[in-house]
Formats: C-alpha cells, structure tokens, sequence
C-alpha cells in the first residue's frame, strides 16, 4: 500500500556479524500494544524482538493468526510465521503474562504482526487477565 514501507533483512546484500556469544536476545519492553500494533508508530519496531504483557486472544482469524487485547482495548495481531502454533491451543479469553516475538508488517492485510520464536515465548496464565 502507498506509504508503507518494510523492513527486511537480506542475506546476499551484506554480512551479519554476531556479537557476544552464549546469550539469546533480550527483547525490548515497555512499549505498548497501541503504538506496536500500528502502521505508523509501529515502524521502529519492525524486524525488532519485543515482549507484550497481560493480554487476552480476543480473536481467531485465518492462518493461524490471533487478535490479542491488552487491558485498554488496544489490538495486535500474532502469527505463526516463525513458530507453527496452532491457534486451537489459544481459545478466545486464554490469557497470556507475556508474548515475546519479532514484529513483522504484512503488506497484503496493512496490518503489524507479532510472531512468537518457540512456546516458550507464550507464557499463558488462568484465570482473568485484562
């Protein structure tokens, strides 16, 4: 769509250098669903690994992909891009203390996604949330 624009990381441009061994990513916090799951505020944080906390699946879409909702009302979408969940294990209402993933923006839907790494990037709790 006309202004949007995606980042991505191409392998054959450049060389990635790793630095620091033996520690995983640290995924940046604080900053909220609102600005995360927009088209324009969420720019930065594209290709970037963020956590969310204390959100709740609020919907069920096609290709396993799930609307999330944090306790103001705000939206984002999580996809299995990077992990093969499946959405039938997250029910509507299922709660989540943290959802750690790589932001991504699809360009077909207009829309930003959060993609969870492995399970252990869900963290559901029971009972009520948000």
């Amino acid at each position: 769509p006309p202004g949007d624009t995606l980042t991505e990381i191409d392998a054959s441009i450049g060389t990635v250098t790793q630095t620091g061994t033996g520690f995983p990513p640290t995924p940046l916090a604080g900053v909220g669903v609102v600005t995360l799951g927009s088209i324009a505020a969420g720019e930065p944080y594209e290709g970037v690994l963020v956590a969310i906390a204390n959100v709740r699946v609020t919907g069920t879409g096609g290709s396993n992909q799930l609307t999330l909702t944090d306790g103001s009302g705000n939206l984002i979408v999580m996809d299995d891009l990077a992990y093969a969940y499946s959405a039938a294990s997250y029910q509507l209402n299922t709660c989540f203390a943290s959802v750690v993933g790589v932001m991504h923006l699809d360009l077909v839907a207009n829309v930003r996604l959060i993609a969870p790494r492995s399970a252990s990037d869900l963290q559901t709790v029971g009972g009520f949330c948000n």
